[in-house]
């Protein structure tokens, strides 16, 4: 595998917990964030450093902000599993804890992902 950090070989300090397990081939690339907390506003950005990122043969672009904070992924979301939960970017998204009219005991929406994700057969494509 492969990591860079706008384009650098990653080193400690810039990338220090990247999990990765299973996910593939990726570079980092810093990004900013005009509205945080209004998830669609356009997806110029994710589109643009995304295909950047295939042009120089990874899979998906994670973007980390300038102060180092991991954003999200070019194509997906990231989380994190820590202490038997999942943390998430801090840019005032807030949890998902309500679908529709129904409300989600976060504990049990936490062990229902994961199950799902358990639940994957991972392989090669």
């Amino acid at each position: 595998m492969r990591i860079e950090v706008n384009g650098r070989p990653a080193t400690a300090e810039a990338l220090a917990h990247p999990a990765l397990v299973n996910y593939g081939h990726f570079t980092a690339m810093q990004v900013r964030e005009p509205v945080p907390h209004i998830r669609h506003v356009g997806g110029f950005g994710q589109i643009h450093f995304g295909l950047k990122a295939q042009r120089a043969g990874f899979d998906d672009a994670l973007l980390v902000l300038r102060d180092g904070r991991v954003a999200e992924g070019g194509i997906t979301n990231i989380g994190f599993f820590r202490d038997g939960g999942v943390v998430t970017n801090s840019l005032g998204i807030a949890p998902v804890t309500r679908i529709g009219d129904v409300t989600y005991p976060v504990s049990d929406l936490m062990a229902s992902a994961d199950k799902a994700y358990a639940s994957v057969p991972w392989g090669r494509i």
